[in-house]
């Protein structure tokens, strides 16, 4: 920090009340509402579940890896299956839930909010059940 001169770090943003009443209501909610303890539980939900889906006899040929901690979750295919994980996230989409492809591998992201719950989460994966089996049926048999 020496070797810096005066205002050479920060910006219009820094110490200003509105940012940080902004920051204090921010956390405030996630205290109120547990979103951090959510993310966790329903993060193992879903963890579960697509482990139960890499598990299916069906399936699990495919699958290379499930991953993941808290909301930020990952089934990675085998990576000779080019394209599956775009054909999952179309099929997914098409069911009406939103993923996401990951990284130079054949990976299939799931992002779910901080407030899923309980129902959704269950719904979800069985989209991602439902959309994997599709995808392995109608393109990779």
């Amino acid at each position: 920090m020496h070797s810096l001169g005066t205002g050479a770090v920060g910006g219009t943003y820094g110490g200003s009340a509105v940012s940080c009443a902004a920051a204090v209501a921010t956390l405030q909610v996630f205290e109120r509402e547990r979103l951090v303890e959510n993310a966790r539980v329903r993060g193992e939900q879903i963890i579960n579940g697509l482990h139960s889906i890499a598990d299916d006899v069906s399936i699990n040929p495919y699958v290379h890896e499930v991953r993941g901690r808290g909301l930020f979750l990952a089934l990675e295919f085998k990576p000779e299956l080019k394209g599956i994980a775009s054909q999952v996230v179309a099929e997914c989409r098409a069911n009406h839930l939103l993923t996401l492809t990951a990284g130079a591998n054949e990976t299939l992201r799931l992002l779910p909010p901080l407030i899923v719950t309980e129902q959704q989460a269950t719904e979800g994966i069985k989209i991602v059940r439902k959309s994997i089996e599709h995808v392995i049926r109608t393109h990779h048999q």
